[in-house]
């Protein structure tokens, strides 16, 4: 991971983004089951008016994270002519505040997968559980708006990295 000059820890080519370290596990206290993870600094931009961070940023770094991860699955990040993820459904929870300057691991999963749509759980860890959230995704084609399967590559990563079941 290198710093990308904005505050966060992003990609660098020559890193495996989903390859949690065994230090990284350790310092904070990451569950097993976590194979995919990022680091995040929270900036000064990310705070809200009592000086935490705020929950769009958990909300930022989550997408970040998911990004990435069908990334590394080999989907585009950004092409509005392949079809892709699109959220219908999202929640979280937080059991702690973070604050400026704090660093952080975000893990990102696939719990499971449906014909047409998949759910990813994530987490925030700094020493130990800071929030969990979920995102349910269908996958869409842009031009129309219908939902397509799965492709067959990402079913193959999921059950590869995340053992994803079948719902």
């Amino acid at each position: 991971m290198t710093d990308t000059g904005n505050g966060n820890v992003g990609h660098h080519p020559s890193h495996k983004l989903n390859a949690l370290t065994p230090a990284l596990v350790k310092r904070h206290s990451i569950e097993q089951g976590w194979h995919f993870g990022l680091e995040f600094r929270a900036r000064w931009s990310d705070l809200d008016g009592y000086s935490h961070v705020s929950h769009r940023t958990h909300f930022v770094w989550y997408e970040e994270v998911r990004n990435l991860y069908f990334a590394e699955a080999g989907h585009p990040l950004v092409d509005a002519d392949v079809p892709g993820p699109v959220i219908v459904e999202v929640g979280g929870t937080y059991q702690r505040p973070l604050e400026f300057g704090d660093e952080v691991v975000v893990t990102g999963r696939t719990v499971w997968m449906g014909r047409t749509s998949l759910r990813m759980d994530y987490a925030v860890w700094r020493h130990g559980l800071v929030a969990r959230a979920h995102a349910v995704c269908v996958w869409m084609r842009n031009s129309d708006q219908e939902r397509i399967q799965l492709p067959n590559g990402l079913r193959e990563y999921l059950v590869k990295i995340d053992r994803t079941v079948d719902r």
